[in-house]
């Protein structure tokens, strides 16, 4: 917990909300992803890096923080049905950062990589444009589930970066379809000696990835919360508080964010 987070939990013995202590943990941007109306997806962090609802979104369409108030956004796993966030694109920039989210999902979908690789499905909570139709590809940000992969992953959190760069938790370490669930990745460095930190319901789950073949994401222009991409389908399902930082959250950190979040 950062020294600010220690302060709010002091004065008068009152639990820092939510967003209090993800704020204290300085984002580099932070979309609640609570709006009831318009197309503005609000970037918290006071850094101004708002991004936009696309239409295929639905606000306001559900709970996600157990106890906690508001509603959010709703995806329905459709080409139309995302947040653009480019504004943010270079929170990745260097080779520590960390994305953090909450989500319930209500289905699977096909991947970009479906049609050359099936059966690949899942859900994707972060990325570039990696799939640019049809059998083709380029490097950039893929992160989220793959429930299936035609390389043997099923139900695993995995980050993608182009060919043969990548790195995935162990198989049915993803939280099951219909459960609330709090994912973070950390990326601690590049190569075998910097293997990342995945979390799920703030417990560090199994690595199966050899980190010898993670690499940095390539910065591209565009960065979209669930849209399709090369090995993840469009997320269908709820999502929101979605933060990401340059720097490596701490495994304290992260089960305060979880704690706060399911309000224990």
């Amino acid at each position: 917990m950062s020294n600010l987070a220690r302060r709010l939990r002091m004065a008068g013995g009152i639990r820092p909300s939510y967003p209090a202590l993800v704020l204290a943990d300085c984002p580099f941007a932070y979309y609640r992803l609570n709006e009831t109306s318009g197309t503005v997806a609000a970037d918290s962090s006071g850094h101004g890096l708002d991004g936009t609802y696309q239409a295929g979104v639905t606000l306001a369409a559900g709970l996600l923080l157990p106890n906690g108030a508001g509603s959010y956004a709703s995806l329905a796993g459709a080409s139309n049905s995302y947040i653009d966030i480019s504004a943010a694109v270079q929170f990745c920039a260097g080779a520590i950062w960390t994305a953090e989210c909450w989500v319930n999902l209500a289905a699977y979908t096909n991947a970009g990589a479906n049609g050359a690789y099936p059966p690949c499905t899942g859900a994707r909570f972060l990325g570039n444009t990696t799939w640019t139709g049809g059998s083709n590809r380029q490097g950039g940000l893929d992160w989220g589930i793959q429930h299936q992969n035609q390389g043997g992953q099923a139900d695993a959190i995995y980050y993608w970066t182009g060919n043969n760069a990548q790195y995935f938790s162990a198989n049915y370490t993803a939280a099951p379809v219909g459960t609330v669930a709090h994912y973070v990745y950390v990326m601690n460095g590049t190569g075998l000696s910097h293997p990342p930190s995945i979390y799920v319901n703030s417990q560090l789950v199994a690595n199966a990835g050899n980190a010898n073949l993670l690499n940095a994401p390539t910065i591209q222009a565009t960065l979209q919360i669930g849209s399709i991409g090369w090995n993840f389908g469009p997320l269908e399902g709820l999502i929101g508080e979605v933060a990401v930082y340059g720097y490596a959250l701490t495994a304290r950190q992260v089960r305060n964010h979880y704690n706060a979040g399911m309000a224990v």
